[in-house]
């Protein structure tokens, strides 16, 4: 599954010949261009950053890492743009597994009462020629 963007119109100052208002959203995947038609300028302003963030960069003096806020339009500045990155899954949600070792079962066997501790394998015998 691709990373998808979603690009927010945060702000809108005059004059917009495209004519985007305040919480627009446009979303698009991977480095491609915005599902529908979207304005080049901008398109300018906010590719760097959709590159940067697909490429793994964070923008830790955002509130949100995976955020860049405050993208100006390069005409007159008027329209002001927010980019986010959703990754493929929600990290939040995602479980890690750990792979079980000899050493977490004996932990395990040791906290249980009257439970037998789990067997060593004896060690490989060396052969010498």
């Amino acid at each position: 599954m691709a990373k998808k963007f979603e690009i927010e119109v945060e702000k809108v100052n005059g004059y917009c010949a495209c004519g985007y208002k305040e919480g627009d959203i446009i979303t698009c995947e991977g480095l491609n261009t915005p599902d529908k038609p979207f304005c080049g300028g901008a398109y300018a302003i906010l590719f760097p950053m959709q590159t940067a963030l697909f490429s793994g960069a964070t923008f830790n003096f955002e509130e949100n890492p995976y955020c860049k806020t405050k993208l100006a339009c390069p005409d007159n500045g008027y329209v002001i743009f927010k980019i986010t990155l959703y990754k493929e899954h929600n990290m939040a949600k995602a479980t890690i597994t750990k792979k079980t070792t000899l050493a977490d079962k004996r932990k395990k066997a040791a906290k249980v009462p009257g439970a037998k501790p789990a067997a060593r394998k004896p060690a490989a015998k060396k052969t010498g020629k």
